[in-house]
């Protein structure tokens, strides 16, 4: 076996001897750094301000400087005696305050009339019949409830209203007596029921048209007694005949009947028909209109006259004739009564008419 000592004498012997390392020449030597003179300093090194006397030398040479005498504390007065405060006097002793009851509470609403019932009140008896509303009459309830407010409303509410471009002689007559109704049909109008009252073309005046020999063609609003609304249902034509030949109109023949008219007022075309013209001693008119019912009250003339307004200012300008020469008049065939109107609208009555449109 190799030995340590042979192995190590074995790589020796394998390994190249290396060259020796070359000699480095010597550093040189540098010359000495020469010595700088200190550069005088032009404006001169400032002066250091020397310590205050006792402030210098030592640590332990320090000496405080005496402190100064302080000035005696000057000598304040007594303060004088406060008088005693005076006894001040007992508090009253307050009543109590009383013990005010507790108010109860709301009860709950009652779920019958007898629990609704006030104290010391007797409730309904026992077998009283149960009066909760049936839920279908709660909501016939709520409709009336809008209803009567829609109602209310309407009633309130205020519109302007605008006539027509031509009213008949019997609206003109509705605009003085009640213009608010007038103007709500106005506003929404709605058919008219017949009216046998108000019926145009009656018997009486159908017979007074053949009597005096009228053939003039008629429209629905000017049929004879178009303005008669007084007329009766069911009216006595006969007695009718036998009143009027007996009246005082009966002996004197018209100049015109039935005559159809258009007047403008206001920018308003009036319509009618006048049931007869006669012609008077003086050279005046007399437009009659013939009335088969009741003579009217005293209030109602003054609105009723507004149509005998009409038929005058309409004649006078057909005859081209003053205003002032044309009357009109009513006769009350029935009861042979003739009412003639004083003061009588004249053109601009009818104008001041036409533009008292209330607004609804």
């Amino acid at each position: 076996p190799l030995t340590v000592t042979a192995v190590a004498a074995g790589i020796a012997r394998a390994e190249p001897e290396l060259p020796a390392e070359p000699d480095f020449p010597e550093e040189p030597d540098f010359p000495a750094e020469p010595e700088f003179l200190d550069e005088p300093d032009p404006g001169g090194e400032p002066e250091i301000p020397q310590a205050e006397p006792g402030f210098h030398g030592e640590p332990d040479d320090f000496v405080l400087p005496e402190e100064p005498d302080l000035p005696e504390e000057p000598e304040f007065p007594e303060a004088p005696d406060l008088p005693e405060a005076p006894d001040l006097p007992e508090e009253p002793d307050f009543p109590e305050e009383p013990e005010f009851l507790v108010e109860p509470g709301f009860p709950d609403e009652p779920e019958s009339p007898a629990a609704a019932a006030l104290p010391g009140e007797p409730g309904p008896p026992d077998d009283a019949p149960d009066t909760e509303a049936d839920p279908e009459e709660l909501d016939w309830a709520r409709d009336v409830d809008v209803l009567l407010a829609e109602r209310e409303a309407a009633a309130r509410r205020r519109e302007q209203v605008v006539l027509p471009g031509h009213l008949s002689v019997s609206r003109l007559v509705e605009l003085a007596a009640d213009p608010e109704a007038l103007a709500r049909r106005l506003r929404r109008p709605l058919p008219m029921p017949p009216n046998p009252m108000a019926r145009r073309g009656t018997a009486f005046h159908a017979w007074l048209e053949h009597r005096f020999t009228s053939s003039a063609l008629l429209d629905v609003d000017e049929l004879p007694g178009a303005a008669d609304e007084t007329a009766p249902p069911r009216e006595d034509l006969a007695g009718l005949q036998e009143a009027f030949l007996g009246g005082s109109w009966a002996d004197r023949v018209p100049h015109r009947v039935e005559v159809p008219f258009e007047t403008q007022v206001e920018g308003v075309v009036l319509r009618g028909r006048m049931d007869a013209v006669f012609a008077d001693a003086d050279g005046g008119w007399t437009v009659l209109d013939w009335k088969t019912g009741a003579v009217p009250a005293d209030d109602q003339v003054p609105a009723l006259a507004v149509q005998l307004a009409a038929y005058r200012l309409a004649w006078a300008e057909l005859a081209d004739v003053p205003l002032e020469r044309v009357r009109a008049a009513f006769h009350y065939v029935r009861h042979d009564t003739t009412l003639s109107p004083a003061d009588l609208f004249d053109g601009d009555g009818l104008r001041a008419l036409l533009t008292s449109v209330p607004d609804v």
